[in-house]
């Protein structure tokens, strides 16, 4: 007799594998589908047709992207599963047996070790207030972390032995995997241990280490700080995650490296990076006169 928003709901309340984020995401995309269906609904209404109705309501009154859209199929897709493995559905009237959850290629933009620099060199004279904005930036280039992890870090998660051996072990908010013992000495050259130095006796908000902003706030001030640098690309907080990425990949060329570092659950998206990188030789090697 269950409903399968019901039952989504009950699951996400069962697991202990999901991050706060996540969980966040998941219940709120399940809230667009129930007010687009009109309420809860039987297990018997998760048709072909079902499906296909709801991917043109999110593709043309929603206008969603691809990839947006495909977050809400594999959502519905993931408990169906779930619903199947509780014998509240069977395999034979699963949908998407007959949707395909298409996907399309994004592009990750990230720094080269050039622009790095001229974040790292940037002149903030009379925009002060933006310096921790630009530290917490610089910090996710060194370290690969979202900005969810680096504004929730305190003290207790960085083991000193001594000021040129720090290693940083935390949990992931947004997939709830553990980061343990990253060396930080051994990440571009340790050059974010004096960031930690810098604000380790600051008294910061809840006792974080860092200065708490907004994500909002700080993606306007990062554009404020890339454009002093003289830096033209679309900034956000999380190109500092993908530009660790890149970098990483560029000098190991090691996607299980990548993978450990930055606590990717499947090594496709290690991948994506290697994958970067390699565009990066070739885009270079396209403009030589040979």
């Amino acid at each position: 007799k269950d409903t399968f928003i019901k039952f989504c709901r009950e699951e996400i309340g069962r697991r202990n594998d999901l991050g706060n984020a996540t969980i966040h995401h998941q219940l709120n995309k399940l809230d667009t589908i129930q007010e687009w269906a009109g309420g809860d609904f039987s297990f018997d209404k998760l048709t072909l047709s079902f499906i296909e109705d709801f991917d043109y309501y999110l593709s043309n009154e929603r206008k969603l992207k691809q990839n947006t859209k495909s977050k809400y199929h594999a959502l519905i897709k993931s408990y169906i599963r779930r619903a199947i493995n509780n014998k509240l559905m069977t395999s034979d009237n699963n949908p998407y047996n007959a949707f395909k959850i298409r996907t399309e290629e994004s592009k990750r933009e990230f720094l080269t070790e050039a622009e790095l620099k001229e974040f790292e060199n940037v002149d903030l004279k009379g925009k002060e207030h933006l310096q921790p904005i630009l530290d917490k930036f610089l910090f996710s280039c060194y370290t690969g972390l979202r900005f969810s992890d680096y504004q929730n870090l305190e003290i207790s998660n960085f083991d000193f032995v001594s000021e040129n051996e720090v290693y940083l072990s935390f949990k992931m908010i947004k997939v709830n995997t553990s980061i343990n013992n990253m060396p930080l000495h051994n990440l571009f050259g340790g050059k974010s241990i004096p960031l930690i130095l810098k604000y380790i006796n600051e008294e910061c908000e809840n006792n974080k280490l860092f200065p708490i902003h907004t994500e909002g706030y700080f993606n306007r001030a990062i554009k404020t700080i890339s454009s002093l640098a003289k830096v033209h690309k679309k900034m956000s907080s999380h190109i500092g995650r993908h530009t660790f990425g890149s970098l990483l990949a560029s000098k190991t060329n090691d996607p299980m490296l990548i993978k450990t570092l930055m606590g990717h659950k499947k090594i496709d998206t290690s991948m994506i990076y290697i994958k970067l990188s390699n565009k990066g030789v070739e885009d270079k090697l396209s403009k030589i006169n040979w």
